[in-house]
């Protein structure tokens, strides 16, 4: 049974959360020390905006390797802004004074959210912010692929001026499966059905809305059977590790295309790649356990692969920004918006999210 944990403070703990509150205001709702402690794509605009967030401010825009220098980075900060880097036990016991932790992203399966949430620390989530770049990114991805364009311009770029080996085939007809169907999902859903596509959905949920659109929903091991495509939208999180597998992969039909566009570790990289060495279906991917591709997906050539890129449009980063920017402000006036959602197993005690991508 899985049920939404309301946090509950005692008369003693709402005195200290109000005090901190009222410390805040009257110091001009600042932190006390702020750092982007990562990899980033603040403008400089941006980066004035977070400056006014606090008394001392520090920017990082490298990934740091170690619990060791993550933990010298974050130092006496009481909020963080971070976008690659995991966190974890280790880094919050030593970090004693964090308070608030803005994660630059929808997804945060790096982020131990359980044990954060355990040491009183607030954290926030960008949700929503690169629907239509990921979606948008799918087809053109798709297309591709189908109409082999990368070697259509290797071949006219050669002199050569031929359709030999050029064949492709339409989206038109063809049934796509999409795991999950949150935003992002839904959104290729629309674009898939105005291809003129049969759209077929697994979600943890049921989504009546949209199947009263003429999208059918299927369970997982069947949408692997009856699709040509099947994309993935699903967050990372402790439930959705490792969700699609082998025993998915083998259902797949000859010639079929798999999309993972959501989070490397949701897929089973291991068992994907054996079922591409043998060359009867292909795959595309923005995302990768660890956020780089293995050396075996390099070397496959059933593979169409780009460096994370779907949400990397000039749109969707300033959304992605200023909402974090605007996360963290609203943290300091006392009203939380967009705080990552937990849940609690009561069979296991332990917390994991339960929203959709």
């Amino acid at each position: 049974m899985v049920q939404l944990v309301k946090t509950s403070r005692s008369h003693r703990e709402n005195r200290e959360f109000k005090s901190h509150w009222a410390h805040q205001q009257n110091d001009q709702m600042k932190f006390k020390k702020l750092i982007v402690l990562d990899k980033h794509t603040f403008s400089e605009k941006q980066q004035e905006e977070l400056k006014k967030l606090a008394e001392k401010f520090e920017i990082y825009n490298d990934i740091p390797q170690t619990n060791q220098e993550i933990i010298k980075r974050i130092g006496n900060s009481d909020g963080v802004i971070v976008n690659w880097t995991s966190l974890g036990k280790e880094v919050f016991d030593a970090c004693k004074d964090i308070k608030y932790i803005g994660v630059v992203a929808t997804g945060y399966g790096w982020l131990d959210v359980p044990y954060a949430v355990k040491k009183d620390i607030v954290v926030t989530n960008v949700p929503a912010y690169s629907t239509e770049s990921v979606a948008e990114l799918v087809f053109g991805q798709l297309i591709s692929l189908m109409r082999k364009t990368h070697e259509a311009e290797t071949i006219t770029r050669s002199g050569k001026f031929e359709q030999t080996g050029l064949q492709g085939r339409e989206l038109q007809g063809k049934t796509i499966g999409i795991v999950g169907l949150g935003n992002i999902g839904k959104r290729v859903a629309e674009i898939a059905q105005a291809f003129g596509m049969n759209v077929i959905y697994w979600n943890r949920t049921r989504k009546p809305d949209f199947e009263n659109k003429g999208i059918k929903y299927s369970d997982l091991e069947d949408l692997f059977r009856q699709s040509d495509i099947v994309t993935v939208h699903l967050a990372s999180t402790p439930e959705t590790r490792e969700l699609v597998g082998e025993k998915h992969f083998s259902k797949l039909k000859e010639r079929s295309i798999f999309v993972n566009m959501a989070s490397g570790d949701v897929i089973d990289e291991n068992a994907l790649i054996k079922f591409l060495e043998k060359g009867k279906i292909k795959a595309i991917f923005d995302v990768y356990e660890n956020h780089k591709p293995k050396e075996t997906f390099i070397k496959n050539k059933n593979m169409l692969l780009t460096p994370e890129i779907g949400f990397f449009t000039e749109e969707s980063l300033n959304r992605l920004n200023d909402i974090a920017i605007e996360n963290a402000r609203s943290y300091l006036e006392g009203k939380i918006q967009n705080k990552v959602a937990t849940a609690i197993r009561q069979d296991e005690k332990e917390q994991e999210k339960i929203e959709d991508y």
